[in-house]
């Protein structure tokens, strides 16, 4: 690890006076030293490479050959010094720290100048994404003059936190997130949260549709398991209980096509409007082959096909049936494949009532929607495309459940 902290010019004529400094995890282990610096290199000794201190000219003209010859002498490290302005921007810290960034890194801002204490979390978050290294430390020493001990925070706990809510928030408003890289925590429960939306989002981006509905189950039973300890994950909690909140309806839901049915109307409400459409089709195709075909099965899984033909393809036999129950029409003469037409003629076993299905508003979804975008056209500005997509749900639901 590479290891970043600042040296300031202390309050004392002579500079820093020696303190007694241990670490949050471990108050027993004492450190005397002039430098909080001389601390943290003794504990991580076997993990650090190289050290960056950052200082002003007067803070280097005061303290750097001190701080250079104790760390030397103790640790046989050589010291870097980066040379920055008292009012030195985060944009000149950030420049600094990308040249030098390799690995991953420990920060300490214990004597840091000015507004970067505050600033440290948007600098960590840049070079995390920027430099793909991860912060795996953030230092803070407490010293206490009137004791002359110094209590060593890691403050990496509240930094992470920050950015899983940050990434929470970013899910509970648009059901993506973009970073799940960076998590590889020592919480297995976060760990699995982060993994289960990052799982979430692949799926979504390769259409798989049930595959997306069991991992909205999946996301709600971990948030769950965090908030029965949610005293432990007090940041995280409003996120956590409003992503719940959003997906309940879709978990609570016994009916796997009703479920499919809220997860579309879910899309919608975040402008996933293209996979709502894809999905929208896949839900149409799918109950009519499962209730021409398969009725006394619960719900359609497309491994059903195998029983009624080996070459069965859901495309095909979803068309044919489109056509042949009139759900859609067409000014050009749609003629099924032969085998198509013989597996329907002998699986006649349509066990919904069709008349159900609002055919017109289907037939608009195809014709103007659906196939529109399959070939790379566009949509035409008048139409409610969100309006048409609900109507063809709940026809399909009323459809399921009273057909």
């Amino acid at each position: 690890m590479q290891y970043f902290t600042f040296l300031g010019v202390g309050t004392l004529p002579e500079g820093y006076e020696e303190a007694l400094y241990s670490f949050e995890d471990n108050k027993e282990e004492i450190h005397a030293s002039k430098y909080v610096q001389s601390a943290i290199i003794e504990k991580f000794q076997s993990d650090i490479s190289e050290v960056f201190v950052f200082c002003t000219e007067k803070s280097y003209s005061l303290g750097a050959r001190n701080i250079k010859n104790e760390i030397k002498t103790k640790f046989n490290i050589d010291i870097k010094f980066i040379t920055i302005n008292e009012f030195v921007k985060i944009e000149e810290i950030l420049q600094k720290m990308d040249e030098v960034l390799k690995e991953d890194f420990i920060i300490d801002v214990t004597h840091s100048f000015r507004n970067i204490p505050i600033s440290v979390t948007m600098i960590s978050n840049y070079l995390e994404v920027s430099t793909k290294k991860q912060l795996k430390h953030l230092f803070y020493g407490n010293y206490n003059r009137e004791t002359n001990e110094g209590l060593i925070i890691d403050l990496i706990n509240q930094y992470e936190n920050s950015k899983i809510a940050s990434s929470l928030m970013a899910f509970d408003q648009f059901l993506k997130i973009s970073d799940t890289y960076l998590y590889n925590l020592n919480d297995n429960k976060i760990n699995n949260l982060m993994k289960g939306i990052y799982q979430f989002n692949h799926m979504l981006d390769y259409c798989e549709f049930d595959s997306c509905v069991h991992s909205i189950s999946q996301i709600y039973n971990f948030c769950q398991s965090i908030l029965k300890e949610k005293d432990k994950y007090i940041l995280l909690t409003p996120y956590l209980k409003s992503i719940q909140k959003k997906l309940s309806n879709i978990y609570i839901e016994k009916n796997d096509a009703i479920k499919k049915i809220k997860f579309i109307k879910l899309l919608l409400a975040h402008n996933s409007l293209q996979i709502a459409i894809t999905f929208t089709d896949q839900l149409i195709r799918e109950e009519l082959l499962h209730y021409y075909y398969f009725p006394d099965s619960k719900s359609f899984k497309e491994e059903l096909l195998n029983k009624i033909a080996k070459e069965s393809d859901f495309y095909d036999l979803s068309t044919d049936l489109l056509f042949f129950l009139n759900i859609r029409n067409s000014s050009k003469n749609i003629n099924s494949k032969d085998y198509i037409v013989n597996i329907r003629n002998k699986n006649n076993n349509l066990s919904k009532d069709v008349s159900l299905l609002d055919k017109e508003n289907i037939n608009i979804f195809y014709i103007k929607i659906r196939n529109v975008v399959n070939h790379g056209g566009k949509i035409d500005q008048n139409i409610d495309v969100n309006k048409i997509i609900l109507k063809c749900l709940d026809s399909i639901e009323k459809f399921i459940k009273e057909g």
